[in-house]
């Protein structure tokens, strides 16, 4: 049978032909897992900084919040006083 050994030869020839794209596909495999690494440490990065931030933020926004209510407080009982002694001039 010629023809067999031929058909033999001929998927010799491809499988040693695929062994260099197989290697390519494992190289990019394994750069393009790298850079999702990077990115991903990167992000990671990114999203703590931007915890810490928010943070920060919030805090600040709390204690303005607080003063609000103290000036708001302190306002009121002066706008009071000032209800009082108007009352009394009447």
């Amino acid at each position: 049978m010629p023809g067999h050994a031929g058909s033999q030869l001929a998927d010799f020839w491809a499988a040693l032909a695929s062994i260099p794209i197989l290697g390519v596909i494992i190289t990019l495999i394994f750069r393009n897992k790298t850079i999702l690494s990077v990115e991903i440490l990167r992000l990671h990065k990114e999203l703590a900084e931007y915890k810490l931030d928010s943070a920060k933020n919030l805090a600040s926004n709390g204690y303005v919040k607080e003063v609000e209510d103290r000036l708001t407080k302190l306002y009121n009982k002066i706008d009071g006083k000032l209800d009082e002694v108007l009352r009394r001039m009447k």
